[in-house]
């Protein structure tokens, strides 16, 4: 029998570190509020929501127990994918390395194979 909501409490404003940018989409959608990005030693990115009942919202995700509207999880998930790669291009990450291209530095926009 899959786990159950109904026992969990609800919570005031708390912070809930996240690198699924699906993830970040759902909670943006249920009223959390980007709060900063974070980098670790390998490069990736992590995003920090904070916002009422994250902790609940979070749990439901995963458990699998949510109903979203797709376009607007789709719009919330672009959102989130430039905004981090608007931030890698200006001001890159711990190792060095970029995710996004620029023009004359990406080899496929030189007409070469």
């Amino acid at each position: 029998m899959p786990p159950t909501l109904t026992g969990l409490p609800r919570t005031e404003d708390v912070k809930v570190l996240v690198s699924d940018l699906y993830l970040g989409a759902y909670l943006l959608g249920k009223g959390a509020h980007l709060w900063e990005f974070r980098f670790d030693q390998e490069g990736r990115a992590a995003l920090v929501f904070k916002g009422p009942n994250v902790l609940f919202h979070r749990k439901a995700y995963s458990t699998g127990e949510v109903c979203v509207s797709i376009p607007a999880l789709k719009a919330a998930y672009n959102l989130l994918r430039d905004t981090l790669h608007d931030i890698q291009r200006r001001h890159g990450n711990p190792k060095g390395k970029t995710y996004a291209y620029t023009r004359s530095d990406d080899p496929r926009s030189q007409g070469r194979s």
